[in-house]
């Protein structure tokens, strides 16, 4: 028979072995938190993301009617239609995708998008590209709220955007042309005041001949210095405004309707057509419509007209 003694080293080795296990699982199951953790604040994000790009759908979706109504019929056309960009949002009838989400106008009410008139349309100076000019400003608050709806975590985001709707009168313009602007051959020319194009801007003249701007040349294309008619010899023009020139510009459209060809803008100096209401989106643009005194003048006489504008 034999007996089997335990030394006290065996002892301390297999305390050992404990504390190895006891860290290694300590360890793993460290490891394995922090990768959830980590894993579900990844998917908290995207859901967040997701919520996000809805929202700002809906938003957008808002934007792209106030532009449509702002071209075709001004102010009026916008202050018309409030209660009805409130109810526009990203449905399941224009895309399926929209299903997962519920949005919200962040007031508490659902299948709804906040849009208010947070600054009265005031006539002030305005900024960004159309820096130095005067304008009509009103400025609506569109919001939106947007949360999904099959997601583990159910995370909302939110998207404000403001709208700034500038109503520039064009006489402030010494020239305004609504597509591609050329000077070629042209005789020395001072322009003292403001230069835009809805087009590109070719700047021919003949060597030698001074084209100077006093004000900020615009254009929603490129400056070129060339011009289509084939001639040669260009002198550089000179910039005096300040800033000189933007390109890229936004183009600067009349709320007078869909149609903003050279033939219609061009309506706005012509005298109105036998009953046009001065009210009309063309009519509220027309020049004639918009003066206090009228002169017409004819090849027999001269006519004064006072109009009486609070009629």
């Amino acid at each position: 028979m034999k007996i089997f003694r335990l030394s006290k080293r065996n002892g301390y080795a297999l305390l050992m072995v404990l504390a190895i296990v006891g860290i290694a699982a300590l360890t793993a199951a460290s490891t394995m938190r922090r990768t959830f953790t980590v894993s579900m604040l990844n998917q908290r994000a995207k859901q967040f993301q997701d919520a996000m790009y809805a929202a700002e759908s809906a938003v957008e979706k808002v934007y792209a009617r106030f532009r449509y109504d702002y071209v075709t019929g001004g102010d009026a056309a916008i202050s018309n239609n409030v209660s009805l960009y409130r109810t526009n949002y990203p449905t399941s009838a224009e895309n399926p995708h929209w299903a997962n989400f519920q949005f919200s106008n962040a007031q508490g009410a659902s299948n709804q998008t906040y849009v208010g008139l947070i600054s009265n349309r005031v006539y002030q100076v305005l900024d960004g590209n159309y820096a130095g000019l005067n304008g009509w400003r009103g400025i609506y608050r569109v919001i939106s709220n947007a949360r999904p709806l099959t997601d583990l975590n159910p995370v909302a985001a939110g998207v404000q955007q403001d709208i700034a709707l500038d109503t520039i009168p064009a006489f402030q313009y010494a020239i305004f042309y609504n597509g591609q602007l050329e000077f070629t051959q042209c005789a020395p020319l001072t322009i003292r005041g403001r230069t835009h194009a809805n087009g590109p801007i070719c700047m021919g003249a003949a060597s030698g001949v001074t084209l100077q701007f006093n004000g900020t040349v615009t254009t929603t294309a490129s400056i070129v210095v060339s011009n289509l008619g084939g001639y040669s010899g260009f002198a550089t023009p000179v910039y005096a405004g300040s800033p000189p020139s933007t390109i890229g510009v936004p183009t600067l459209q009349l709320p007078i309707g869909t149609n903003n060809s050279a033939a219609a803008v061009r309506e706005i100096i012509n005298l109105p057509p036998a009953g046009e209401a001065a009210t009309s989106p063309l009519g509220q643009q027309r020049f004639y419509d918009k003066a206090g005194v009228v002169l017409l003048v004819s090849n027999l006489s001269v006519t004064l007209m006072v109009k009486d504008l609070n009629s």
